[in-house]
This record gives structure tokens, sequence and C-alpha cells, in this order.
């Protein structure tokens, strides 16, 4: 597992997910899946984005690994070396694996719930259903939003709540903090966000196309996780 990650259940539930005869698995990246220019890149390093796995969380069969593939470090390494990746052990791992043939995407949704995609990060605890929660894009120890919690919750068991608060003060809150953390909590106002980042990624008349007609943007990621 990542640091950036906080496991709210017994970790041993995990080892009890049938994954098959795959030797890592993972879930499915879905911050790449909505992103267009992490789409384009996978489609260009020959990726299958619906098998693409976050490498944050993977549950390993070890003893396969090092029977049935025991060049992967080596092959993993030296790809890494040579290509540019964007996310150099996550691409690396997921090239050598799709190109074995291998769907290595086997962990439901809620064992790598990615907090920093599809405005999770401004959802409550009790409107996610994740167990374990990655923080891949805001940071709790960085900013404060309302996913925020449970990372100073589980912070403050391992050390203490004054410890915690402390922390929670380095990052010199105001009232404008609290603001736009009570704002985002609004399902319209995270709508807004949305669009504007969509007009950032894609421009003023896709985004205006999209929201005109809502069938050609659905049509369009079906496309674009294809590989179309």
């Amino acid at each position: 597992m990542d640091c950036d990650i906080i496991c709210t259940m017994n970790i041993c539930e995990i080892f009890s997910i049938n994954v098959g005869k795959i030797p890592v698995a993972g879930a499915v990246d879905i911050g790449q899946l909505d992103n267009e220019k992490d789409l384009r890149r996978q489609k260009e390093l020959g990726f299958d984005p619906e098998c693409y796995i976050n490498a944050g969380v993977m549950l390993c069969n070890l003893d396969m690994l090092r029977k049935d593939y025991p060049d992967y470090a080596e092959a993993a390494f030296a790809d890494i070396a040579e290509k540019q990746y964007k996310y150099a052990d996550q691409d690396a791992l997921n090239f050598y694996f799709q190109k074995k043939g291998l769907n290595i995407a086997a962990l439901p949704e809620s064992y790598n719930f990615l907090l920093g995609v599809r405005d999770c990060a401004w959802l409550a605890p009790s409107e996610y259903s994740g167990k374990i929660l990655h923080y891949v894009r805001d940071k709790p120890w960085k900013a404060l939003f309302p996913a925020a919690m449970e990372y100073w919750k589980y912070y403050s068991l391992a050390f203490s709540c004054q410890s915690a608060f402390a922390e929670i003060a380095k990052l010199g809150c105001h009232e404008y903090t609290h603001l736009y953390t009570f704002l985002l909590r609004n399902p319209w106002m995270r709508r807004i966000v949305g669009r504007a980042w969509q007009v950032e990624q894609e421009g003023i008349v896709e985004t205006l196309l999209d929201r005109i007609f809502p069938r050609r943007r659905k049509q369009k990621n079906k496309e674009r996780r294809k590989g179309v």
C-alpha cells in the first residue's frame, strides 16, 4: 500500500478475496478513465484503460510471481529506465502484465477508493463506500476538505488528539477555507467546479456541446475507453 492510504477495515478481509489465477491484483484506476489526457497517453502506450490498475493497493501472490514471473522486477526496472513513464512503477507493472495478456484489475473499487477523483474528496465519510481510502491528489496534511477528517481521525488514534490539532493548525486555516469546504459539499457547486475543469481540459466548445447533447458525452466516453 502507498503511504497516502487509510485502511478503515480489518486488513485480513482483503486476503479472503478470490482473484483467481493471477499473480497481482488491483482496482481499476477510475481517475484515468475520466481524464482525456491520460486516456490518450494510455492509448499511445498500448494500454487497455479498462484493465489498467492503480498500484496504490495490490494483492500479490508472491509464490506465483517467483515461480512463473521471475523476470518481473528486472523487466519492470528496465522498462522504467527505457521509457519516460508518467507513473513510473505503475505504468511498468501494467505494461508487463497486459503484454502477457493478463487482466489484473480484479479488486473491487472499495479496496482502493480514490478520494481525489470524481469530487470524492468533498464527500462526508457517510457518503462514500470505500474500505481502503486513497488520497491520490488532495493530501490531508496539505489542505482541509471533508474526507480529510478520516485521516486525522486515525492520526489522532496513532498519536494523540492534541498532536492532530497541532498539525491541522499548521495548515493555516481561516474562514475562507471553511467557506470553500462548505460550498463544495453542495452537489450544484461541485458540478460548477467539474464543468470548469472540463473547460480547462477540453475547451469551451466541447464542453457546451456535451452540455447540450448529453448522449454525445456518454458515447464519447464509451469510445475513448475502447480506444476508438
